[in-house]
């Protein structure tokens, strides 16, 4: 169905598409692909450790995200959510929670995709990042970091389409009348038709899933 990644670590993965010629040069154009996932591995190759474990030191315990991770287990395994796909106006099963590999989780451990979590623990993420990168008294991003992800990496490259580290941008008008305004909204959404909405300028958060 493609939802599962490759039989591959990301170490072998990205060995395997260092060899595939790259479809333009940097800074030509946009095109979607696997470059976060790669980000993981030279994450790994940087921190000197594998990438699930700087996850668990950088993000998911200061931010105390206990349900997120690579892999559905133990106490979680009851509260996994199965996925669906429609066809012909019925619902059909894609991914069951009592059969899902997640349950034994994967080797390939990507920057970009592959985590798990609920609605709490990505609040808690998404609520860190309107607060300019810190949680309680924790600054778990530099809030220079921060502003680099939220800036626009793809000025004259990809028409109106913008983009920063991780969000896609939008302008969004909020109130009516006299007291309209437009601010900047970063989003993106998940495999199982999941997505989250930022919207810094007024602390607000949207999670839909």
């Amino acid at each position: 169905s493609g939802m599962y990644p490759p039989d591959l670590t990301i170490e072998q993965a990205a060995s395997a598409m260092a060899r595939i010629p790259a479809v333009h040069h940097p800074g030509e154009k946009f095109t979607y692909g696997h470059s976060t996932d790669l980000l993981g591995r030279l994450i790994e190759i940087w921190a000197g450790k594998p990438l699930d474990r700087v996850f668990d030191e950088l993000i998911i315990k200061p931010l105390g995200m206990k349900d997120t991770a690579f892999q559905v287990s133990g106490r979680l395994n009851g509260r996994f959510a199965s996925t669906y796909y429609q066809k012909d106006g019925e619902l059909n099963i894609q991914d069951s929670y009592r059969t899902s590999d997640f349950n034994k989780g994967f080797k390939f451990l990507a920057g970009g995709s592959g985590l798990v979590s609920t609605i709490r623990d990505y609040a808690i993420f998404c609520t860190m990042l309107v607060n300019n990168g810190k949680h309680g008294r924790s600054q778990v991003i530099k809030a220079e970091t921060l502003q680099q992800m939220f800036t626009d990496q793809l000025a004259g490259v990809a028409g109106g389409f913008q983009f920063g580290l991780g969000f896609a941008i939008d302008n969004l008008k909020v109130g009516a009348g006299s007291s309209s305004r437009m601010v900047k909204s970063y989003a993106w959404s998940g495999y199982a038709s999941t997505t989250f909405q930022v919207i810094p300028e007024l602390k607000l958060v949207n999670i839909i899933v």
